[in-house]
């Protein structure tokens, strides 16, 4: 080589940066980085990219293989056989640059991710200038080429047989240790040990390759302590979580009984309210009970008049079928307005709005606010129908009804819609004496109430239409996953990933953007105080990491890449479900706190909560009773059309026996109001008492079907007429007044027992821990020792041992967990342990569910067992934050070899011709041989064979 060369080597390594940089800047160079990033985004296919000669030129140049481009097939089958498949191209090629191609731009599972990767184009620029730089050195002379390759590569080899793997790398390496040609032809194994003893590999690597052992293990290090802060992160957030719920429940216990001090505060106010709540209950329970029992009054006298209207064109059976029709609608609407009674909370005697136009009652709530509620007559309602009624039943055939019938029903239809709007305007004033109800709280805390239930109102409408936009980006990704659209046109999948983005962009602008006034419970957590009485504190959904960050790389770019993406949306959507139930289930508190939050009197809790757990199991059994029934009266009808059916008696008594126990048997802890008749009585505020009317259904039902007979047509006939007629409308009747009693009942506990809003909180919290401990779960890395590799068990059909697999990751969760965590790190010397939390179960979640089994039998809230759970949280808190401040304290070093690998490899990409001294060394002899023949080659085969030979030295005659 000249020493024009060797002095362009010389001021490359002392000036590399600015000539990379110079380079860099040409305008050929920017041309076709700028072509690259602008053009490779859109590329969806193989056939774009080998028919874009520019696009395909800067690509192969990137990775060292322009010549490539004159074996298009070549390249193609590279590029779209399957990489894990032995048989590939790819794996039948020895030379690196060819692995690394495809590694990065595969088109096996669809357009290559790097083309829209900035860190892959960034680094692919860099690649890029890089290469061109050492061609246009080439292009001065190839040892210049080859001297800037070796240089920039020689570092990171820790093998003599990387060198022989490498055609550059075994040229330079050869030529400076001035073997002979026949070397090549020695056995790979005595190549590589010729090249160790006389290459001294170390003196060669960098700091990455000189430390790969030392940085391998940070790196492995790290990914335990990656694990260990994984699984630490995890149980405290869970431990935080709870412990904040917890917390906030038991200082709205406590902010409850300061309310309701008879000596505090509220001492007046509650003199007040002792005396006119049971009185507006009472209001309450008879507008219920009018409004259950009239809410079909209207349509059914409808159904009347349209019976009346088609009577005169009916044969004389359907005429007497259209009869019984009529008379049955006529005596259930007589006995429902009969029956809108409500038992009065301070004498049990019945009372009804709607018969008895002399009722009033005036409730004052405070000096200068009376609210007076009125009763109404509507027996003329049931006159009408009484005269409507007789009137149709003296049809005969053919006749035409008289018009005074018909006059009948308007005048009926007239008075119900007259009694709807009576109702209504008494609901009206109920809602304004609640309204008006002078607070037991303060302003401040009024209007943190407003905000809270707002913010949670809008939080949660922005999550339903997240939900919708979750599941349009679901079915775009369904879309993409084919090759036709629904028009039967090839898809086009940059259009189609136009969608997905806007799609996306929206669900973020959703999480983001928060309604006017209120809290972002998308994005954060709201807390509003406990002022004057009602603990209020709304855990956010955290919708950035747990929805739009999980989103940024889903596209539709390819029909693999929307299948994935829609896998994710899938999960994602089940995730937001879930989140959004949370979010629901604090609304509902917030929304119960601030219905109760002007009402400090001290209610029966325990001896409502029992009514309203009594009257869901009667309603519950009396539902599946009326199942029953049905088949009864299916097999009875059956039996009709069959002229009796003697072999129905064992299905008979086998449903006869099912009614007969579910009419019996109360759920655990429930009062059975299916029988006795008369009323259950619950203790309310003082001496008052609500009440839930019983239904008597061993008589009314049970009593009723026990002689049934479906053997004879006639027996059938009247077992059907039976349960039609009387059984079924009984069973309606008596679960009617239970609903409507037992709403009641639940509207006084939501309305005027503050507990409710937190003993239902409390509930929800509790039957909520096992699924946040499970959220817990971390997978890491099985550290635990290999199985036994000798044990396995024999193929049948081979012979062949079949050794077990060790699993290479497993489940860990601190909070389940009754043995520690051990961290065994090799790169700094120590073992940690993280603790386990078994305790959680026994200290936290054991004791919270006997506390709310036992919520409504033992007097006064828990607020013991959630001071005792909240301590156990804190001590598990405080451990884990120990166990972690601990690793990070003692595991500094590992952070310290990572930032040395870090900076290696940024130093790499910036001056990439750096080298060791024995580098440069070993460049400057081989480019003293590369052009002199008189010594390149010199030595024999038989002499490297036998060690005998010597390297000549002539870098200090060039020096």
């Amino acid at each position: 080589m000249s020493s024009v060369s060797i002095a362009t080597w010389q001021g490359l390594l002392a000036n590399q940066q600015q000539q990379l940089t110079r380079s860099a800047q040409t305008p050929s160079v920017k041309d076709a980085v700028d072509y690259f990033t602008t053009k490779a985004p859109t590329i969806t296919s193989i056939d774009q990219l080998m028919s874009d000669p520019k696009l395909l030129k800067t690509v192969l140049t990137t990775y060292g293989l322009e010549s490539e481009a004159q074996y298009p097939a070549r390249l193609r089958a590279l590029l779209t056989q399957d990489p894990s498949n032995p048989q590939s191209l790819v794996n039948r090629l020895v030379d690196p640059r060819f692995s690394q191609i495809v590694k990065d731009l595969s088109f096996f599972n669809g357009p290559p991710a790097g083309f829209k990767d900035q860190a892959y184009i960034a680094k692919f620029t860099q690649t890029y200038e890089t290469n061109v730089f050492e061609e246009n050195l080439g292009a001065q002379d190839p040892a210049l080429r080859e001297a800037a390759y070796f240089i920039r590569n020689i570092g990171n080899v820790t093998s003599p047989f990387q060198i022989l793997g490498d055609n550059v790398l075994r040229d330079v390496v050869q030529t400076a240790l001035q073997l002979p040609s026949g070397f090549a032809g020695l056995d790979v194994d005595q190549q590589a040990a010729i090249l160790t003893s006389r290459l001294n590999l170390k003196s060669l690597q960098n700091t990455i390759a000189q430390n790969a052992d030392l940085f391998q293990s940070a790196t492995d290090d790290q990914a335990q302590i990656t694990d260990a802060t994984n699984l630490s992160s995890s149980a405290s957030t869970v431990v935080s979580n709870l412990s904040s719920s917890l917390t906030t429940l038991k200082s709205a216990y406590d902010a409850l009984a300061l309310r309701r001090d008879p000596s505090g505060a509220n001492a007046a106010k509650i003199a007040d309210q002792n005396n006119y709540v049971p009185q507006l209950t009472q209001v309450r329970g008879l507008l219920d009970a009018a409004k259950t029992r009239t809410s079909d009054l209207t349509s059914s006298i409808d159904a009347l008049r349209q019976l009346v209207q088609s009577a005169s064109g009916l044969s004389a059976a359907d005429l007497a079928t259209t009869k019984t029709q009529f008379d049955n609608t006529v005596a259930r609407l007589k006995n429902n307005l009969d029956n809108a009674t409500y038992l009065d909370p301070a004498t049990g005697t019945p009372s009804n709005l709607l018969e008895n136009a002399g009722f009033s009652l005036t409730i004052t709530t405070s000096p200068g606010h009376s609210y007076s509620f009125q009763g109404t007559d509507l027996t003329s309602i049931k006159t009408a129908l009484d005269s409507a009624q007789a009137q149709f039943d003296a049809l005969n055939q053919g006749d035409v009804p008289a018009g005074t019938l018909a006059s009948d029903l308007d005048g009926a239809r007239a008075s119900s819609v007259s009694n709807t709007d009576f109702l209504n305007q008494q609901q009206r004033t109920y809602n304004t004496l609640l309204e008006n109800v002078d607070p037991t709280i303060g302003p401040a805390q009024q209007a943190l109430v407003y905000r809270a239930a707002s913010s949670a109102q809008d939080s949660l409408s922005r999550a339903n239409q997240i939900a919708a936009k979750l599941t349009q980006l679901g079915a775009a990704l369904d879309t993409g996953t084919g090759t036709l659209d629904a028009n039967g046109l090839p898809i086009n999948h940059n259009s189609l990933d136009e969608s997905v983005q806007q799609l996306k962009a929206d669900i973020q602008s959703l999480i983001k953007t928060s309604g006017g006034g209120t809290d972002n419970l998308l994005t954060g957590n709201g807390d509003y105080g406990s002022e004057s009485g009602i603990a209020l504190s709304i855990h956010g959904l955290d919708l950035v990491s747990q929805i739009s960050d999980k989103l940024t790389n889903v596209n539709a770019l390819s029909a693999s890449n929307s299948l994935s993406g829609s896998v994710v949306v899938e999960q994602l959507q089940q995730s937001l479900d879930t989140l959004t139930k949370s979010l629901s289930n604090q609304a509902n508190y917030v929304q119960q706190a601030a219905t109760s939050a002007g009402f400090a009197v001290t209610v029966d809790t325990n001896q409502l909560a029992q009514g309203s757990q009594s009257v869901a199991d009667s309603v519950s059994r009396a539902t599946q009773i009326g199942s029953l029934l049905g088949q009864l009266q299916s097999l009875a009808q059956g039996a009709v059309t069959n002229g009796g059916d003697a072999t129905l008696a064992s299905q008979v008594s086998d449903l006869q026996n099912k009614i007969s126990g579910l009419i019996n048997t109360s759920g655990t802890d429930a009062d059975n109001l299916l029988v006795g008749g008369g009323s259950q009585a619950y203790n309310f505020i003082g001496g008052t008492q609500l009440y839930v009317r019983k239904g008597d259904l061993n008589t009314s039902v049970a009593g009723a079907i026990a002689g049934i007979d479906l053997s004879t047509a006639s027996g059938a006939k009247a077992a059907y007429d039976l349960i039609t007629g009387t059984v079924l409308p009984s069973l309606a009747d008596a679960r009617t007044t239970i609903t409507s009693d037992g709403e009641t009942i639940d509207n006084a506990r939501l309305t005027f027992d503050g507990r409710t809003a937190i003993d239902n909180q409390l509930i929800l919290t509790t039957q909520g821990i096992s699924e946040q401990v499970a959220n817990a779960t971390v997978t890491v890395k099985n550290t635990s020792q290999p199985i036994d590799n000798s044990a396995g068990t024999i193929d049948s059909e081979t012979g062949e041992l079949i050794k077990p697999t060790p699993d290479t990751t497993i489940q860990k969760n601190l909070l389940t967990s009754t043995s520690d965590t051990l961290l065994f790190l090799k790169s700094t010397p120590g073992t940690f342990d993280i603790s386990g939390h078994g305790e959680f179960d026994t200290q936290v979640t054991r004791p919270l569910v006997a506390a709310v089994n036992n919520l409504f039998k033992t007097a006064g809230p828990p607020t013991a067992v959630l001071g005792a759970a909240i301590n156990s949280l804190t001590d598990i808190s405080i451990d884990l934050s120990g166990d972690m401040n601990t690793l990070k304290f003692n595991t500094a070093n590992v952070t310290d070899l990572l930032a040395q690998k870090a900076k290696a490899e940024t130093d790499a990409a910036v001056t990439p011709y750096q080298g060791t001294a024995a580098t440069k060394q070993l460049l400057m002899q081989y480019l003293a041989l590369v052009g002199d023949s008189t010594n390149a080659g010199t030595l024999s085969v038989a002499d490297l064979i036998n060690g005998t030979a010597s390297t000549t030295n002539i870098l200090n005659l060039l020096l």
